[in-house]
């Protein structure tokens, strides 16, 4: 079903015409303070009880089964839009710096403050701070070049706490092709880093020419015969995707299992 618009609020609750307007009225209220908070404003004195308290008699209409899809594919459309239209105002060698900066104001102020704002709505697979988190990195990291911005040697402090926030949100369906994305660019960012799923090459001869992505099961360091440290990593294949390749790892399936044993090629001393 798809989200109400403001001017389709009178349809779902056959009332007065007064409560009618006053549905939408409320409705209006919200929307225009969360795109106030997201373009840097903040909220008035007693401005959140208020917004709690509209929130809250709207859950109790019929058109409180539509708050959480309208705050997601609505309010938060809009408002992580501007963040990203505010961070392409920047030339490209200084996206990376804008990004860092823009982050640094969703996490320290909008997201609490739609957290606050949105306390009543209970999601049923998402929270709003999952919802919010998401949305971020799908309509605004994900829309930038991302592949360009992170081929340098450092990176601002932010970048890597937002990538490491970022890559421990998960989908209730499990991992999207945006989860596989943003695995890469941790990958780039952060070193020593282990993936939550493996990407393998469909060159690989030991993969047979399939693409598989995996969840890591248990990671079990070892001591081989000549006294080498070696980590031999066990993966639960979970579906078959096209991803990208650690040459640093061999591949071995275990004989008649949907596991994989992942061992690492570089060595450590002891």
């Amino acid at each position: 079903m798809s989200s109400p618009v403001l001017s389709d609020l009178a349809r779902f609750h056959a009332s007065s015409p007064a409560l009618q307007l006053s549905n939408a009225s409320v409705w209006n209220s919200v929307q225009t303070a969360v795109i106030k908070v997201f373009q840097g404003g903040g909220l008035q004195a007693n401005e959140l009880y208020t917004l709690n308290e509209s929130i809250r008699w709207l859950l109790r209409t019929e058109l409180g089964s539509f708050i959480t899809e309208y705050f997601q594919d609505q309010l938060l459309n809009k408002g992580l839009t501007y963040i990203l239209e505010k961070i392409q105002l920047h030339n490209d060698e200084n996206h990376l710096q804008a990004l860092s900066e823009m982050w640094v104001r969703f996490f320290t102020d909008i997201l609490p403050t739609l957290q606050a704002i949105f306390y009543p709505v209970q999601g049923q697979e998402l929270t709003v701070r999952q919802m919010a988190l998401l949305g971020f990195r799908n309509m605004v990291l994900l829309k930038l070049p991302v592949e360009n911005m992170f081929q340098g040697s450092s990176y601002p402090p932010p970048i890597t706490q937002m990538l490491l926030i970022l890559q421990g949100i998960h989908e209730p369906n499990g991992p999207t092709q945006e989860y596989f994305q943003l695995e890469r660019l941790v990958d780039m960012v952060v070193s020593p880093y282990l993936s939550n799923y493996l990407y393998m090459n469909p060159d690989d001869s030991s993969s047979g020419g399939l693409v598989e992505a995996a969840r890591l099961i248990v990671e079990v360091p070892l001591l081989t015969a000549t006294g080498r440290k070696l980590s031999v990593i066990f993966f639960e294949v979970i579906s078959s995707v096209r991803l990208s390749y650690y040459e640093d790892r061999e591949i071995l399936q275990l004989k008649g299992t949907n596991t994989w044993e992942v061992r690492r090629k570089k060595f450590s001393g002891l």
